[in-house]
């Protein structure tokens, strides 16, 4: 018989934080089940342009705080020349951060995908649950992730308020 999935969403497609059934973590946006949409999401306005690249800023400004309390040094992650670069663009798009997967393998990460790496190290490293705006000794479980820019249909009535508590976590 074939692994079915449970309401407590244990095999999640989306959360990169899941573990298949395997034992393999899973990848994102692969598999077949609904876990995704039984976690705690983030305001819609978290899927906006304008606010995944303020969120960038703020999750490198955070891994870099608690890098340093832990003696995580050199994290690519939270390159300040990468922020050097933000802040002499004045169109707002952040150039992207590679990493070297290995001999023959280079990843460019920038916006939203950026961002989910950024919140996925948070949760992982540090226990931050970014869009939650919590922080835990030993992070299990699910996490909030970003609203789904696909089904963001615009704005939406607490967004402000949403973002200005987020800011000041």
């Amino acid at each position: 018989m074939g692994s079915t999935v449970s309401k407590s969403g244990n095999n999640s497609s989306k959360n990169l934080d899941a573990v298949e059934g395997d034992g393999k973590k899973g990848k994102h946006g692969k598999g077949s089940d609904d876990s995704y949409y039984a976690t705690s999401k983030a305001h819609p306005v978290s899927s906006e342009v304008r606010r995944i690249q303020i969120d960038i800023e703020q999750a490198q400004a955070l891994i870099r705080k608690l890098d340093s309390k832990k003696g995580i040094e050199n994290n690519v992650l939270s390159s300040s020349d990468h922020e050097k670069s933000y802040m002499n663009k004045s169109h707002g798009s952040v150039g992207p951060i590679v990493i070297i997967q290995g001999s023959s393998t280079v990843k460019g990460l920038e916006g939203a995908e950026l961002l989910d790496t950024l919140v996925t190290y948070l949760w992982r490293i540090h226990g931050v649950d970014y869009y939650g705006m919590s922080e835990t000794n030993e992070p299990k479980g699910l996490r909030h992730v970003k609203a789904d820019a696909r089904t963001y249909n615009g704005a939406s009535s607490n967004g402000a308020e949403w973002e200005n508590k987020l800011d000041s976590f």
